[in-house]
């Protein structure tokens, strides 16, 4: 299982509000921030995450969630809309 939940995006929009809104929940847990203060579009380091805090919601997220993503998957761009589309359902 890869998905978290919800539905794919279309155009500009984000893409599956409900994973969206989950991903910023655990991120803004981890951090210890308000889910509100995280935007969708900008790079989660400049908000404090780092590759031991990836490290540890990405394990989270394979244990409660059966997500089959690897560290450089989320890595590359930890920015909240592109995990969002990794992470969406599948038609």
């Amino acid at each position: 299982m890869r998905a978290l939940g919800g539905g794919p995006g279309e155009g500009n929009a984000v893409p599956s509000l409900p994973v969206v809104e989950r991903l910023r929940a655990d991120v803004a847990d981890l951090l210890g921030e308000d889910p509100a203060d995280l935007p969708v579009d900008e790079d989660l380091a400049d908000h404090g995450l780092d590759s031991i805090r990836l490290m540890s919601l990405l394990e989270r997220w394979r244990a409660e969630y059966g997500v089959d993503l690897a560290f450089p998957d989320l890595a590359e761009e930890p920015i909240l809309r592109r995990w969002a589309e990794l992470l969406a359902p599948r038609p």
